[in-house]
């Protein structure tokens, strides 16, 4: 049909043509809808080998004081499409996913050594106590101390 009206060039054929295409567009759309979970599907492949170097960069730097801009001057790609990339693909901002790897990291310290709450905020890549505390309830929904004295009560 759309073939007959471009060979035809009959009056008004530009938008009977483009009205076809669109009810084309509408039914395809209809088969194959794009939903929150396909999204993330349809990024290019080189966006995931991106989020995968960033990911194995903060894996094995977050002890240290590293930033988005830093990871993204690695890359060799901009903070914000960095940022808007890695929130995409982890569903989590960039802080949030560095806070969540400390944590696990200090978790882990607590219930294995018996170093110092300050000595394993240092170790895990914090600045401050303030600020590892804060995260640490963040993200566990309790304090160190809960930890280590569960840890205590099971010996």
């Amino acid at each position: 049909m759309i073939l007959n009206e471009l060979m035809g060039k009959k009056t008004e054929y530009t938008g009977v043509i483009q009205g076809r295409v669109l009810v084309m567009i509408s039914l395809l759309k209809r088969l194959f809808p794009i939903t929150e979970d396909s999204k993330s599907d349809m990024l290019p492949a080189t966006s995931l080998v991106m989020m995968q170097k960033a990911l194995s960069y903060i894996d094995a730097r977050f002890r240290e004081d590293i930033s988005l801009e830093e990871v993204s001057e690695w890359l060799s790609v901009s903070s914000c499409y960095l940022s808007r990339m890695f929130s995409t693909i982890t569903g989590q901002t960039f802080k949030s996913y560095l806070a969540q790897k400390r944590i696990e990291y200090a978790v882990n310290l607590i219930r294995n050594t018996n170093s110092s709450i300050l000595d394993i905020a240092l170790d895990s890549g914090f600045n401050s106590i303030r600020t590892f505390n804060r995260c640490f309830k963040t993200v566990t929904g309790c304090i160190p101390t809960t930890i280590r004295k569960d840890r205590e009560s099971q010996r």
